[in-house]
């Protein structure tokens, strides 16, 4: 069982982490004379997914304890899904723990990007919500008791794309991401002072609330001479429309400024999805969002991902169902660690 184990481990991580594709990994087994073909490899997968998914479940129900989560998406391709066409586009969200001892992750596939399956995964979540401008989240904010917090890395990233394309270093966008760029060295200075979330907020309030008073007197000046539709223009319009949510992180000091935590946090998807393309059924989907959430939460809490699937798929079988909360990864991290020693 352990020597299974440690193989089912090894299929998960490379394909997972290092985003090999199955048939790469066949290959490179028969360069040990090893037939361990794609199919099978697949079906491991999925039995997995199916035996792990209660552990998913947990992670959900850690994330909806906090008062403070984050949340992005981006695009899935699916195969086979009923009554849709190969080329549709579907989704996977990442949701994670903003502030806690340990982070929780969770990935959820859906066929589409809706703003209801959102609120399908928080339903009973209360608390400030960390998210780009989508407006699918957007409205869940409108409809449960939740605050939306925006991201200034996404509001920086339309003004430096601008420059990038133009060349222009010292016009309107230059002097946006100026501003922004201090708002930025506040929270630098804040974390390498190591200031609790109290100080934090009485820092913001004083240096970086007039910042953004008068960036945003600033901005409604330039929306009267720019042309809407203009990359300038739209960069501009975004920054006013997510006011609101963009300077949320005034009034709290756990909050952060941009949801990057997220946005890294479903990279490694984005990564993957550039070797294998696509995934083949939503099954499969399913499965690589079970172990895409427990590999994620291992890498937040620095925890080997290898070690900890080797341990859990060999244990999970003999620990009762309502034990299964000790098999998350910040409850193995001390065990696990003395693996090696």
């Amino acid at each position: 069982m352990e020597e299974m184990a440690n193989l089912l481990a090894h299929i998960i991580v490379s394909k997972y982490q290092d985003h090999l594709p199955l048939y790469r990994q066949s290959q490179m087994w028969e360069r040990f004379e090893v037939d361990l073909g794609r199919a099978t490899m697949s079906r491991w997968i999925l039995q997995i997914g199916d035996l792990l998914s209660p552990l998913k479940e947990l992670l959900r129900s850690e994330i909806l304890k906090e008062t403070y989560v984050r949340a992005d998406e981006t695009r899935a391709q699916v195969l086979k899904e009923c009554d849709r066409k190969a080329q549709t586009q579907s989704y996977m969200w990442v949701y994670m723990t903003g502030s806690s001892s340990h982070h929780a992750i969770s990935y959820e596939y859906t066929p589409t990007r809706k703003g209801e399956n959102a609120k399908e995964f928080l339903k009973g979540f209360k608390g400030y919500l960390h998210t780009d401008g989508y407006g699918g989240y957007k409205a869940l904010a409108q409809s449960q008791d939740i605050t939306a917090v925006g991201c200034w890395a996404h509001a920086r990233r339309k003004f430096a794309d601008i420059i990038k394309s133009t060349g222009n270093t010292t016009g309107k966008s230059a002097e946006a991401l100026t501003i922004i760029r201090s708002l930025y060295k506040i929270e630098k200075d804040a974390k390498e002072a190591q200031y609790p979330p109290d100080k934090i907020q009485k820092l913001r309030q004083e240096k970086a609330k007039p910042i953004l008073e008068k960036f945003k007197v600033l901005l409604k000046e330039h929306k009267k001479v720019i042309v809407p539709k203009s990359p300038l223009g739209q960069a501009v319009g975004y920054v006013l429309r997510q006011w609101g949510p963009l300077t949320e992180y005034l009034n709290d000091g756990r909050l952060d400024i941009d949801n990057n935590m997220a946005e890294r946090a479903i990279r490694p998807f984005a990564v993957g999805r550039k070797n294998w393309l696509f995934m083949g059924n939503v099954k499969g989907a399913l499965a690589s969002a079970v172990i895409y959430s427990l590999i994620e939460t291992c890498k937040a809490n620095g925890v080997n991902a290898f070690d900890y699937f080797r341990y859990v798929l060999a244990n999970i079988n003999s620990t009762p169902e309502n034990n299964y909360s000790h098999l998350l990864p910040w409850n193995l991290k001390y065990s696990l660690s003395n693996l090696h020693q």
